[in-house]
């Protein structure tokens, strides 16, 4: 996992995203570190269609006291591959805005903080926002603890805790979910990715029978190419994990303890649909099963009525029933 900020817009930027983006803009687009007291430089690393890895940012230069980097409580987080930070790439900040659209550029405040000398400077953690929901995750799953009770607000829908934001996708007998939330959820294995000719995607939550499934429509109407190529290749990538996974587990007649994973910003259609429209609002990964803490306020399960209960019946023994039976006789 790699960040930055765009200093044009102030937004923490995601490595994955790069590709995404056209290189005109990515080389006039300034990119540095997140945290007000370094700022040092991040360089954007293949983000062309033709590279093989990922695209990322790297730090070339060493980061400066200040830095989350040098944060003890960081030295196991956001270490990129196999735990090896091999980017230089700081941890992602506390984010407490979730740009659905993004802020002109002219009407954000810079902050050029990097120069003064640190002792100066207000201790308070700093805050951050993001057009992407990727760093928002791996902020939460990496700092649980502090930032479930933390706010984060997202336009046009509020402000709340992450832990209120966040609900767990379940799949219980009547459930509606009632309100739009970051869904997280595991998928089913041989998901694949098709859009039909509507432009909509279709993917199915794990659940014992797939009938009951919760699912989730993604809208790629207005997606542009770039987004939808690199849509598909972290689903790809994520997805070939999972089937390596699941296949040697299965051969050594093993459970599995990790899943294809799928976070969004969603919507509720349906008793049974949830929706998305947004490339940046979307994130794979396939990973140890874990549940992020939620309120799971996002839900309701009805209550059954209770059935009333019937009066009982007197219960006539056969000798009552003899005994009125011989009386209508006698009487005709």
């Amino acid at each position: 996992m790699s960040i930055a900020r765009n200093e044009q817009t102030g937004d923490i930027t995601h490595g994955h995203e790069l590709r995404a983006l056209d290189e005109k803009t990515i080389r006039l687009t300034a990119y540095t570190c997140p945290y007000d007291l370094c700022n040092i430089k991040a360089t954007p690393c293949s983000y062309r269609e033709t590279n093989i890895k990922n695209s990322h940012f790297r730090y070339n230069d060493k980061h400066l006291i200040g830095c989350g980097i040098h944060d003890k409580k960081n030295n196991d987080h956001n270490n990129g591959d196999e735990g090896k930070n091999k980017n230089n790439s700081p941890p992602t900040p506390y984010i407490s805005k979730l740009n659905l659209v993004v802020d002109n550029p002219a009407n954000r405040k810079q902050n050029k903080n990097h120069n003064k000398d640190a002792s100066q400077e207000d201790p308070r953690p700093r805050t951050a926002s993001s057009s992407s929901i990727k760093p928002i995750i791996d902020y939460y799953e990496n700092n649980i603890d502090i930032a479930k009770n933390q706010q984060l607000l997202i336009p046009t829908l509020g402000t709340k805790s992450y832990k209120e934001w966040f609900q767990n996708v379940i799949n219980k007998e009547n459930i509606k979910y009632v309100q739009p939330c970051i869904f997280h959820g595991k998928l089913f294995s041989r998901s694949n990715i098709f859009i039909n000719k509507a432009g909509f995607i279709y993917l199915k939550f794990l659940t014992k029978h797939i009938q009951n499934a919760i699912t989730l429509e993604i809208d790629t109407n207005n997606w542009k190419a770039g987004e939808l190529s690199v849509f598909k290749k972290e689903f790809d990538i994520e997805k070939d994990k999972s089937t390596k996974y699941y296949n040697l587990k299965k051969q050594n007649n093993q459970p599995a303890e990790e899943y294809l994973y799928i976070y969004f910003l969603g919507h509720v259609k349906s008793d049974t649909v949830l929706t998305t429209n947004s490339f940046k609002l979307i994130y794979f990964a396939f990973k140890h099963a874990t549940i992020l803490p939620s309120s799971n306020v996002g839900y309701t399960i009805p209550v059954k009525s209770a059935q009333p209960v019937k009066s009982a019946q007197p219960v006539k023994s056969k000798l009552t029933t003899f005994l009125i039976t011989m009386k209508s006789f006698l009487n005709l």
